[in-house]
C-alpha cells in the first residue's frame, strides 16, 4: 500500500526533504488527494510537489486546490511542451 511504502521512505531516507509525485497523469489517480495526505501525515516537514501536464487541473474543485496547497503544502509544476503546428491530413 502507498502508506507502507511512505513508512518506508522515512525509516530509509531520515533527512529526505522532498518527494516528488510523478509518473503517468497524476490528476488522473481517482484517489490524489487521500494519497497527498498519507504522504503529508507520513512525512512531516518533507515538501511535497505534484509534476502534471496541467491539461485536468480544472477537474480539481477549488476547495480541494486550495486544501492541497494551503493545508498540505504541496505545489503542483506543470509541464511545458512545444507548441506543435498540427495540419488537416485529408486537406486537397
Amino acid at each position: 500500500t502507498f502508506q507502507k511504502h511512505m513508512n518506508i521512505l522515512k525509516k530509509s531516507l531520515p533527512h529526505m526533504t522532498h518527494l516528488c509525485l510523478q509518473g503517468g497523469e497524476a490528476l488522473l489517480h481517482k484517489q490524489l488527494i487521500q494519497l497527498c495526505e498519507i504522504a503529508h501525515n507520513s512525512l512531516p516537514g518533507v515538501k511535497i510537489d505534484i509534476y502534471t501536464n496541467g491539461i485536468l487541473l480544472n477537474t480539481l474543485k477549488d476547495k480541494d486546490l486550495k486544501y492541497l496547497n494551503d493545508e498540505l503544502n504541496i505545489t503542483f509544476y506543470l509541464s511545458l511542451y512545444p507548441k506543435h503546428e498540427y495540419f488537416n491530413i485529408y486537406k486537397k
